[in-house]
């Protein structure tokens, strides 16, 4: 397994918003040439992200895997989303495309079983892909 990255801001949007977006797979790089409508999600510390690397079939399988604590609630999206994470160097990657596979994103709530410790809800994040997250340039 590779080093966590950290991560300090996560913005998200509807998948079919990220139709904007043209990825050069399979090196992580690509180009966003129009307006993605980013909600950013309310971040309580640094979320990390995971990228593993396996060979299946002589093809590279990438799985990503990103686990944030959130500073309030937010709800479960209904459709499949395109997360956008600044990591704590300044540079941005994607996670998601416009087409399959997306990232499946789940919400948990932790609560304590005592009344003097925090209750939390957490984002997981998870994108098993031919291509890892990738970094995409704005014209």
């Amino acid at each position: 397994m590779a080093t966590p990255l950290y991560v300090n801001r996560i913005e998200t949007c509807a998948a079919r918003h990220a139709s904007v977006v043209t990825v050069w797979p399979p090196s992580p790089e690509g180009v966003v040439s129009g307006f993605m409508p980013l909600v950013e999600l309310p971040l309580s510390g640094l979320a990390q992200l995971e990228v593993s690397r396996e060979v299946s079939d002589g093809l590279p399988l990438f799985t990503s895997k990103l686990t944030a604590v959130m500073a309030c609630p937010v709800d479960e999206p209904v459709e499949p989303q395109v997360l956008r994470l600044t990591l704590t160097d300044g540079s941005q990657l994607y996670l998601g495309t416009s087409a399959r596979p997306f990232p499946t994103v789940s919400l948990s709530t932790s609560r304590p079983s005592k009344a003097s410790e925090q209750s939390a809800q957490t984002l997981t994040a998870e994108w098993v892909a031919p291509m890892p997250p990738y970094r995409a340039e704005t014209l």
